[in-house]
C-alpha cells in the first residue's frame, strides 16, 4: 500500500467505513461477504480497516453482493478523489524535501 497524506489516510478511512456500514446493512459477516464475493476474510478486513485501497472492481463487487449497486459510482468517485490526493501529495513530496534538504546547516 502507498504512503498516504494525512488528508487521504482520512479520506480513505471514511470511504472504508461507508463499505463496512454497506455490509452491516446488508447483514452479512465479513466472513460471510468474502466468501459471495469469492476473496479471503483477510482481504474484506484490511479493506474496511483502511489498510488495502479497494480498485473500481472490488468497489463494483462490494456494492453487488451488499445489494446496493446503484451505490458504486458514488463510492467509485470518492476512490478518484483519494487517489487524486495522493497524486497531488506525491508532487508535492520532492519539492518539500529538496527546500529542507537546502535549507540544513553544513557539518
Amino acid at each position: 500500500m502507498p504512503v498516504l497524506s494525512a488528508t487521504a489516510q482520512q479520506a480513505l478511512e471514511a470511504l472504508a467505513g461507508q463499505l463496512r456500514e454497506i455490509r452491516k446493512d446488508a447483514e452479512l459477516s465479513a466472513r460471510q461477504f468474502a466468501r459471495a464475493a469469492g476473496w479471503r476474510e483477510s482481504k474484506c478486513s484490511r479493506i474496511e480497516n483502511a489498510r488495502t485501497i479497494p480498485s473500481p472492481a472490488d468497489i463494483r463487487a462490494w456494492c453487488k453482493v451488499c445489494g446496493v449497486p446503484g451505490q458504486a459510482a458514488d463510492l467509485t468517485a470518492a476512490l478518484r478523489a483519494i487517489d487524486s490526493m495522493y497524486v497531488e501529495w506525491r508532487r508535492q513530496v520532492p519539492a518539500e524535501m529538496r527546500r529542507l534538504q537546502e535549507a540544513s546547516l553544513p557539518l
